[in-house]
């Protein structure tokens, strides 16, 4: 069934749960089965009644999986995750160049709906709430909010070496860690300012592969935060009451400000089994931004981290302890 939504159509695979009423995760996955058990089991525990997901011709089986769940509803599009589209015009005055996923994401949350509150996430993050808060006790806090739209930090999560990844096979079977110290400074009608780099561009920083400054891109690596460069976006609109005429500029911004007085903690497992398997589809692909050039970068580093013992460990690297750990270091505010 073609849902016939504006600019492309994205085509129903299973159960319709457009008239299903409850709150909503909207997420794009392509070959995610080693996370999708673990993402439903943490959102429903968290309260989420309904999952609507983009399922980009997974091969692995996770769209098998997902046509099993009844809570989950599974749609696919003509176009790939990185295929160039039009232009929204809303957007025309700030972009020259679109790709897909950024329109899905609008469209997934307009399926779930305006005027009602949302969480758009990808299948490797992990939002953390303090004991027993729900999604629900979320949405009543945006509610007293003037802005509607909450960000995630994104804190890279890692064990502490590449080999202890081979002995992985579900999120709870190691020990993980994070560079516990504040991640970002939320501002009033402005994006946040980063105050630490996040644990890839220490990484990155330490092995010596930051791109040479010719990168345009990657200008403002010259900032040492912390004494690690700042080179990724570690925040992006997580909780959204949904308007009909918002947009997402890129997978990190929207055409609005977010809260500044709400940030909600992100345990973002970046350095997990499949990142092999994704940084080389990403390569072959060029599905991401300047033509994957980040997993580029990351295969080099884990080819440098493989025969260290602590590779991963940095000297403000701490064992995850849910919400407390995220409010101790600084990446939980409002809530």
């Amino acid at each position: 069934m073609q849902l016939g939504l504006m600019n492309e159509d994205l085509i129903l695979v299973g159960r319709d749960l457009r008239n299903r009423l409850g709150f909503t995760l909207c997420s794009i996955v392509r070959n995610e089965i080693f996370f999708i058990p673990n993402f439903l089991d943490h959102y429903r525990l968290l309260g989420v009644e309904r999952f609507l997901i983009i399922d980009d011709q997974s091969t692995d089986g996770t769209r098998e999986y997902l046509l099993n769940e009844p809570d989950v509803m599974v749609l696919e599009s003509p176009h790939r995750f990185g295929d160039y589209v039009d232009v929204p015009d809303a957007l025309t005055d700030r972009l020259t160049e679109f790709r897909a996923k950024h329109l899905w994401r609008k469209q997934l949350m307009d399926i779930a709906g305006a005027g009602r509150t949302h969480l758009q996430l990808d299948v490797d993050e992990f939002l953390q709430l303090p004991a027993g808060a729900s999604v629900q006790d979320l949405e009543k806090r945006l509610a007293t909010d003037p802005y509607g739209m909450a960000l995630g930090v994104m804190l890279d999560v890692y064990p502490r070496s590449p080999n202890d990844l081979k002995k992985v096979d579900s999120l709870t079977s190691s020990e993980w860690f994070f560079d516990s110290v504040p991640h970002l400074k939320l501002r009033e009608n402005k994006r946040p300012k980063s105050i630490y780099g996040g644990a890839r561009a220490r990484l990155y920083d330490r092995e010596k592969l930051l791109p040479k400054q010719k990168f345009k891109t990657w200008v403002k690596s010259k900032t040492r935060i912390r004494g690690v460069p700042n080179v990724h976006m570690l925040f992006k609109p997580i909780l959204v009451n949904w308007r009909s005429d918002d947009n997402f500029v890129s997978s990190h911004e929207m055409t609005r400000f977010a809260s500044n007085q709400i940030l909600l903690p992100l345990f973002h497992y970046k350095f997990c089994p499949p990142i092999f398997e994704k940084i080389s589809s990403a390569i072959s692909e060029g599905n991401y931004f300047n033509g994957s050039e980040d997993y580029q970068r990351m295969l080099k580093l884990m080819q440098n981290l493989s025969n260290m013992e602590d590779g991963f460990m940095g000297k403000d690297s701490a064992p995850l302890d849910g919400y407390k750990s995220a409010l101790q270091s600084g990446n939980a505010l409002g809530f």
